[in-house]
């Protein structure tokens, strides 16, 4: 049960991140997503440092709302 609620408390934050960042681009039409998540740990790719305050903001954002 208590994965269960890590992966909906969680959830909110991972949107953020995927709305916020730009998505990688691999190729002419593959594309791939810049957040991932497995149990308790989270990976954010970062291509260019302007993506670092966009993640600091998203997470504020989420530390207040929760």
């Amino acid at each position: 049960m208590s994965m269960l609620l890590f992966a909906l408390c969680v959830e909110p934050l991972l949107r953020i991140l995927d709305q916020k960042l730009p998505v990688i681009r691999i190729g002419k039409r593959a594309r791939k997503t810049v957040v991932m998540a497995y149990a308790d740990d989270i990976t954010i790719f970062v291509t260019t440092p302007t993506n670092i305050p966009i993640i600091s903001d998203a997470i504020q954002c989420y530390e207040k709302s929760t």
